[in-house]
């Protein structure tokens, strides 16, 4: 109740039904790409057929996570053509209605590979990128910066990919979204333990106390 009825909740939903509404050159915004990047599909209708198929969002997360512009409607509608094609190709080629299956399976699992390619690719590179960003929050709150400047120096000095996930959190946090529940779903988001034990870190500092810069440092050297 709390989540969806608190004074933070109402005034993030009251923002964000503000941008949905707005209409021409105002929806290519800086903001507005927070709501466009949660999209499913271009077309209104075709999101309202997805919403209904279950673990639609776990499947835009993983595609979020492979850093794909594809939104899930283009996913899948690669897919199915992929698995059309196939099924052609392997009519045409074999004359066998089990050969021209065998391809349209084939054909259809060409956008899914890509996926998993890019995910694999992407995940490797922002934890290879970790103890970078660990040292750097370390040594930005030891210079005096508050944690939230010290987020949108890790957006705007780190290199990809790793910085747009903070630039996410950041801009999430623009929105008036709390801090903690920004860097939990960045701890969602990437499915890598060491960002979550980074993630628990900070929580944990902000919630007890503690030297969170000395804790940076330590994680920076793991």
């Amino acid at each position: 109740w709390f989540s969806s009825q608190s004074k933070a909740a109402r005034r993030i939903g009251r923002r964000l039904s503000d941008l949905s509404v707005k209409k021409g050159a105002d929806r290519q915004a800086a903001p507005s790409r927070l709501l466009k990047d949660q999209r499913l599909s271009e077309s209104a209708q075709v999101e309202k057929i997805l919403v209904r198929v279950p673990g639609i969002y776990r499947l835009n997360d993983y595609l979020g996570q492979g850093g794909v512009t594809w939104n899930t409607a283009r996913f899948v509608g690669y897919s199915a053509a992929g698995f059309f094609i196939g099924f052609l190709l392997g009519l045409v080629m074999t004359r066998g209605f089990v050969m021209a299956l065998l391809f349209a399976l084939i054909g259809g699992a060409v956008p899914s590979l890509i996926v998993m390619r890019k995910r694999s690719e992407r995940l490797h590179g922002i934890e290879r990128q970790l103890p970078e960003a660990a040292d750097l929050v370390s040594r930005s709150l030891k210079a005096g910066h508050a944690l939230t400047a010290t987020l949108q120096m890790l957006a705007d000095e780190l290199p990809e990919p790793i910085s747009s996930e903070f630039r996410q959190v950041s801009d999430e946090v623009s929105f008036g979204s709390p801090l903690n529940d920004a860097l939990q779903r960045l701890a969602e988001r990437v499915p890598l333990t060491d960002l979550r034990y980074m993630v628990v870190a900070i929580l944990i500092q902000r919630e007890a106390g503690g030297n969170l810069s000395e804790v940076m440092t330590n994680v920076s050297l793991l």
